[in-house]
Parts: structure tokens; C-alpha cells; sequence
């Protein structure tokens, strides 16, 4: 991360804001090169979770600190530095907490800060210093944290058991005598929207099935060799790091049942995938050490992986207490800046929001806008750049009973009752080779539905010749393009994706979509985003305008929001005119018109 002050900050989004300057009839709206990802973290207290400490610590250096300091508290040679005191003192040992060398990951983050106006956390300030207890690593974490010279330091906490909405039954030896019966027919997320995701609906279409897309999952609990998935001597994980697994007595569920829902086989028995084309890739973040690395695993899986590919992080952070037990992985700093960094790559990750806690007796999820998380998950604040996935219920897409909800949910998957691979309360209890579930749930089910749908709509875009898009664009995309939200607004998860209609939007790089609208009373701003707006990169007489109810409004094209082929992401219309144009409570109907004449589809919107 290039080191600014807080002032220079402020001033410069202010000037970002306020910023414009009128040409011809239409506004031109130039800003400072954009900042990018916000990363903003407060001193932790020396510990992030409540229980499953482990005796490590995560360090993190402040920016800008030389390279000699990280450096001489590794070799032991920082004699008299108050931070080396404090470590060398319980130290078992220190290690960077990345596995790749400082170097390496410098020169990186100044490439990608160079040509994408992000600004990136020096990831080669992080370190791990190994403790010989919980209690020694909670105590030094809190003492790292009154030095000036630390950002940030926390106690890693251990991995969160699989979701437990899946029980295994006894084993039947009649049952699996026979050959496996056919699940499809309860697959209700391969079907057309608004129901399920429209899978099935879009398998003929090139790029259907998600072929040539590399997908990579971070987790554990796999058993590869399931009858359903295709692996063989033919077809392998382009990388399988099997790591150890933290939970034997899952027997390779959870992981088994992510992989078929995305790969199951087109044979007859058992379940289909939602894209059986991609090439997949097994990450486990517990090394064959049984240490828990997280970040380290999610930095090394994006040096696998190329721009448009997906990251599916198929985990949780242990939250900080009992009400908020489960919270998306990147609560933890390490975590978050790993996700930063792949975003920054052009990798679209996904991850789960989690599964809340309890409350009375009852598993309820958390709201991870709650003033107890200290705006964690507020986008103004800090945004990864990672598409958070809630949980919904299949029926009518409200919020799952276990799942975590705010306004940094983007999108939501299946959270309850989905077919799938794993567990044996629909078939094969007791062989892990053979066995189904219907119960799988918890936003484990719900990640897998929508990095489905992200495989399909970039698996499209290649078919067409068109370039892939990243998490932001594809985030946005999937929630505009989407079967709206069927939770109260105090418990939002965000919409259902719906892959026919993402991908019918994608295809004419000429058509302007339209995938969110939002109006500022108070400033009278209307803010459309959407993909391939031309901007100020295209002749003025081509540039996109907004149009409400018919009438072309005075439209700026704000810079710092780049999309494909030199377009814009965003286009914004100010002024006392345009709130007249937007009574309250009324329909009005708004569009993006290119210059040349295209359209998009309208979108209805109601000023609250």
C-alpha cells in the first residue's frame, strides 16, 4: 500500500465528489485517479474471535515501514526495538505470514497499483510469531497492538466445523446393493427463474457449460473419487494441495457436496452440475502441518489462476460472540488484503457471509452491520472487492433462517434443503463414495449456486470473443440481472442470480445493461452503474446519457470506473430537474442510451 495521510484521503475523495466541469449539453465529471479498494482496520484488541484461539499471532507492520525492520525481527537481530523485545520474549519461532518472497509480492503490488489505481496492503509486512499457548498468543497479540509501529495484530483462530445441517443416517446394505437412482428431479436450483438459477435453461447456449473457466476452491473435506464427480486417469484438478483435513468425522462431506453441485455428471444416476465444463482446482487452507493459513492459501491459489477466473473461499471466520459466531472470512486483515489482491488480478472471488450464531437456543444469523463489528462490513469503509453470498430460502428467495444478512451481502444462493453429493440422508449412508443429501444448507449451499452462475456468465463472454469481467463488474451484474430479494429490508441478502438473463445482458457489447440505480435526495444526484456505458473515452457525440421516462437527462461520466473496451460502469445526472423527474412514490421508467442509438433494457424505479 502506497502510504497516504488520512487528510490527503478525505480531500481527495472530496474533490472526487464535487468535482465537474460543463461541456456542451452534457456534463464531463473528471476526478482524481481513484483510490480503489477502501482498507480501513482499527487495532483489534489483540484477539478477533471469542473461542478456537490458537497460540499464533498475526502481525501486521504499518505501511511504509522499511523492509530492514520486518526483516530484523525475523532473523532475531532488532535488539532493543520495544516490538522485537515483546516478541522475542514468547516467540517459539516467527515466519513471514505469505509464502511467497517479499520481493516477489512488492514487485506485484506495484504493478497492479500502476495500472489499476488500487491501493494494496505490502502483504510482505505481515508476519506469524508462534507462541506456546493461546493465553501467551492472546496476551502478546494485545501488547503488539500499543506500539506504534504495528497496524494491526491478532490471534489466528482455528477453523469452524462444516455446517451441521447435513446429518448422516445408519447405512443400508439393500440400498446401496442397486445401481443409484436418478436425484435430478429435486435439483429445483438448475431450474429456470424466478425459482432457481436457469441453468438448465441455458445449457445449449456456447459457454452453457461453463467450459474453459478455472474454478478454484479453498476448503477441505473433498472426496474426489465420488461415483458422481468426473475425476479419473483422464481428468484431474489442475491443482489438488489436499493439505490435511480438520474434520475426519465429516467424512469428505462438505467439500464433496460444493464440488457436485458445481460438477456433477451427466449420467443418468445421482445429480447434475451447474456448470460441468470448468477445469477446478482443490486449495486446502490447513497445511500438512495442520496449520491453519488462510491467507496464505487464498494468495497462493491467486497465483493459479488468470484474469476472469474464480476463487470460491468456502469458509468462515469465528466471529466474537455466541449472537456472532460465523462471519465472512475476510473479517480477518490477513485474509481481507489476500482477497484485495486477487480482486486486484481481475480473479472474481466469492465468499460465503456466514452462518450468524445463536440466540436463546436457536441458530439465527447475525447482521453484519451491527455497530459490534465496528463497520467491518460497511463498503464505505472497506471493500475487498469479494462477492459476499447470503443465504436464501428456495420457495421465495427470503432470507435463511442461519444466514447472515447487511448491506455488504451482494447476492444470494440456495440456503436450505439442496441435492447434492455428501452425507447419506438421501442415499448411500455409510459410503462416502456413494452417498446424497437433500439437506445440504447454511451459506455452504448457497457460495456453490452463485459461483455457478459466475462461471456461466464468463464461460458466455469467452464463447463470444468477449472479454471476462472482474468480481466488482460481475457482483454487479449478477445482483442487477437477478430475481429480486425476497427478505424484509432490515435482513437483506441480496438478489437470486439468474444466469439467462446475466448472460442475454452480456452478449452485445453495443447494448448498454443497466444494473443499479440509486438516488441521493439531499445532494439530487441520481447514480446509474451499469456495462458498457461509453465514456469519456469515446467521441462526445457517443457517450452514454440517461433517460427517464423517455426525456435524455444532463448525464456526467465519472472517471475511475473503468469497464470493458474503454467504457464506463457508471454515469450520474445532478440537479433540481432531475428530482422533479423522480416524484416520490411514483414509477418511472429509466434506461442508458449510447449516442449511436442503442438502448438498454429499462429498469422500473420508485424514489422512496
Amino acid at each position: 500500500m502506497t502510504q497516504r495521510s488520512s487528510s490527503f484521503l478525505v480531500l481527495t475523495l472530496f474533490l472526487w465528489s464535487s468535482t465537474a466541469v460543463v461541456a456542451g449539453s452534457h456534463r464531463l465529471a473528471p476526478a482524481p485517479e481513484r483510490v480503489g479498494v477502501l482498507r480501513k482496520f482499527e487495532k483489534t484488541g489483540g484477539r478477533t474471535s471469542f473461542d478456537g484461539l490458537t497460540s499464533r499471532v498475526v502481525v501486521k507492520f504499518r505501511e511504509g515501514t522499511p523492509r530492514q525492520v520486518v526483516e530484523a525481527v525475523l532473523l532475531k537481530r532488532a535488539t532493543g526495538s520495544p516490538v522485537s523485545v515483546a516478541i522475542e520474549e514468547v516467540a517459539l519461532d516467527v515466519s513471514p505470514t505469505f509464502d511467497r518472497p517479499a520481493g516477489v509480492l512488492k514487485a506485484e503490488e506495484a504493478a497492479l497499483e500502476r495500472t489499476g489505481f488500487v491501493d494494496l496492503a505490502d502483504l510482505s509486512l505481515y508476519l506469524d510469531v508462534r507462541t506456546p499457548s493461546s493465553d501467551h498468543a492472546e496476551r502478546l497479540a494485545r501488547r503488539l497492538e500499543t506500539f506504534d509501529e504495528i497496524e494491526v495484530a491478532y490471534v489466528q483462530a482455528a477453523p469452524l466445523p462444516p455446517d451441521a445441517y447435513a446429518h448422516s443416517v445408519e447405512p443400508s446394505a439393500s440400498e446401496l446393493a442397486g445401481i443409484t437412482p436418478d436425484f435430478t428431479g429435486t435439483q429445483y436450483y438448475l431450474e429456470t427463474a424466478p425459482g432457481g438459477f436457469g441453468f438448465k435453461a441455458i445449457r445449449d447456449v456456447p459457454g452453457g457449460n461453463g467450459e474453459g473457466i478455472r474454478v478454484l476452491d479453498v476448503q477441505y473435506s473433498w472426496n474426489i473419487n465420488h461415483e458422481d464427480l468426473p475425476f479419473d486417469d483422464e481428468r484431474r484438478p489442475f491443482v489438488y494441495e489436499r493439505g490435511v483435513d480438520p474434520f475426519p468425522s465429516d467424512q469428505g462431506s462438505h467439500g464433496t457436496a460444493c464440488l457436485g453441485m458445481l460438477l456433477g455428471v451427466e449420467n443418468g444416476l445421482g445429480i447434475e452440475g451447474m456448470c460441468p465444463g470448468i477445469e477446478l482446482g482443490l486449495v486446502n487452507p490447513v497445511d500438512s502441518n495442520s496449520e491453519y493459513k488462510l491467507a496464505a492459501a487464498i494468495d497462493r491459489s491467486s497465483t493459479l489462476l488468470d484474469r476472469g477466473d474464480i476463487l470460491q473461499i468456502e469458509q468462515q471466520a469465528r466471529g466474537i460472540n455466541s449472537e456472532i459466531a460465523a462471519l465472512p472470512s475476510e473479517w480477518e486483515p490477513a485474509v481481507f488484503d489476500a482477497i484485495q489482491r486477487a480482486v486486484a488480478k481481475g480473479i472474481v472471488v466469492i465468499e460465503p457471509a456466514g452462518n450468524g450464531g445463536v440466540k436463546g437456543n436457536k441458530l439465527k444469523g447475525a447482521n453484519l452491520d451491527s455497530p459490534e463489528l465496528g463497520g467491518a462490513f460497511d463498503r464505505k469503509k472497506r471493500d475487498s472487492g469479494a462477492i459476499i453470498v447470503g443465504g436464501g430460502v428456495p420457495l421465495d428467495a427470503t432470507k435463511a433462517p442461519t444466514s447472515n444478512y447487511g448491506s455488504r451481502l451482494d447476492v444470494q444462493g440456495y440456503g436450505l434443503y439442496v441435492t447434492t453429493l455428501g452425507y447419506g440422508d438421501l442415499y448411500g449412508a455409510g459410503d462416502p463414495l456413494r452417498s446424497y443429501t437433500a439437506r445440504f444448507s447454511g451459506t455452504s449451499s448457497a457460495t456453490p449456486c452463485v459461483t455457478g452462475v459466475a462461471a456461466i456468465v464468463q464461460a458466455v463472454l469467452k464463447a463470444a470473443g468477449l472479454e471476462p469481467f472482474d468480481s466488482r463488474l460481475m457482483r454487479s451484474v449478477l445482483a442487477g440481472t437477478g430475481t429480486p430479494d425476497g427478505s424484509i429490508k432490515t435482513q437483506r441478502v441480496g438478489p437470486r442470480p439468474n444466469a439467462v438473463a446475466a448472460a442475454a445482458g452480456i452478449l452485445d457489447p453495443e447494448l448498454p445493461l443497466l444494473t443499479d440505480i440509486k438516488f441521493a435526495a439531499k445532494k439530487k444526484r441520481l447514480t446509474v452503474d451499469g456495462v458498457y456505458f461509453k465514456g469519456l473515452s469515446s467521441p462526445e457525440a457517443d457517450r452514454a446519457v440517461i433517460v427517464i421516462n423517455g426525456t435524455p437527462v444532463e448525464t456526467a461520466w465519472t472517471t475511475g470506473f473503468g469497464g470493458p473496451y474503454d467504457t464506463t460502469t457508471r454515469l450520474t445526472a445532478t440537479g433540481a430537474d432531475i428530482a422533479d423527474l423522480l416524484p416520490p412514490g411514483e414509477i418511472v421508467f429509466v434506461t442508458v442510451r449510447n449516442g449511436a442509438g442503442a438502448e438498454s433494457p429499462r429498469r422500473v424505479f420508485i424514489r422512496k
